[in-house]
């Protein structure tokens, strides 16, 4: 392995091969190595065509997705046949940008198709089928938590939690509602992100009139606050819209956006309900209701080019 790219800080198990991390590096070694008596050898490492290696060594689980771990930029997944890494974690990337925001711990939950990351006081947890990240935070008696830690028994996750003052409580997920069964029947605020939504093609731009949220929620007078962010931009400028679900059960959500020409979009969803314990709120579908900018080219229908 070439020197210049560090020392090891970290190792995985992705099927028959041992990942190597290094912070400049990733490399892969396979084989069936030595056997009792010393005879035989693994392959040569294969070092991955990546710029950035592992940043923080408590980031590293492996899941049947491949090995999630976090990098200089933010969380990784190398795939299971190890040819290529992605980048899962562009909507969370601020996060890391505050000093201090190493990942405590990792776990993966195969029955939610989830693997969590605790950092600093929150949980993190993408959704690997949906590819989607929500933050959880923990309110009241929990609050002010200086560490948390997860683990998974009998299909049921546990989570180890630590104040400031290192007072600490293990409570257990209820996965019927959205909270954790012992923090005062109070909801944990959720926050859905999309990802980046092409409005237009790529000589123009497009308009955004109005975006319809159809989903599923248990608790009445629910707090669905709508920001959206536009052209590659965060969310820090826009204006925020709130809607309450008066009812329980399917909802739809019509909001006007407040601004309507753009070349991509971003929906991010905070989702705060009231003391009652409920079904979790859940989003099934949204719509943009879109239109061509004026001004721009139309072209015939009969005209295909």
């Amino acid at each position: 392995m070439d020197p210049s790219t560090g020392g090891i800080i970290g190792l995985a198990n992705l099927d028959n091969t041992v990942v190597v991390f290094k912070r400049r590096a990733i490399y892969l070694i396979s084989g069936e190595g030595p056997d009792a008596t010393g005879v035989g050898a693994f392959n040569p490492p294969y070092r991955l065509s990546v710029d950035t290696g592992l940043y923080d060594v408590g980031s590293i689980i492996s899941t049947e997705k491949g090995v999630f771990y976090r990098s200089i930029r933010g969380i990784e997944m190398l795939d299971r046949g190890g040819a290529s890494v992605q980048y899962v974690g562009k909507a969370i990337e601020q996060t890391f940008a505050a000093p201090n925001a190493n990942v405590q711990n990792a776990t993966v939950v195969p029955s939610q198709s989830q693997v969590r990351f605790a950092v600093m006081g929150f949980t993190y947890s993408y959704d690997w089928n949906a590819q989607a990240w929500v933050r959880s935070n923990y309110v009241n008696s929990y609050s002010g938590l200086s560490r948390i830690s997860h683990a998974i028994y009998q299909n049921v996750l546990y989570m180890g939690l630590t104040r400031a003052s290192n007072a600490s409580t293990v409570v257990r997920e209820q996965l019927s509602t959205s909270t954790d069964g012992s923090d005062n029947g109070t909801n944990a605020t959720q926050i859905l992100r999309s990802a980046w939504i092409p409005v237009a093609d790529m000589h123009g731009w497009g308009r955004v009139r109005r975006i319809n949220i159809l989903g599923q929620c248990g608790i009445v007078n629910t707090v669905v606050a709508v920001q959206c962010a536009y052209d590659y931009d965060n969310f820090a400028t826009t204006a925020v819209v709130n809607a309450t679900i008066a009812s329980s059960g399917h909802f739809h959500i019509r909001v006007r956006t407040t601004r309507q020409v753009c070349q991509a979009i971003s929906i991010m969803l905070t989702v705060t309900a009231p003391g009652a314990v409920g079904t979790r709120f859940t989003v099934s579908q949204i719509d943009l209701e879109t239109s061509v900018k004026s001004g721009t080219l139309r072209r015939p229908d009969t005209v295909s080019y």
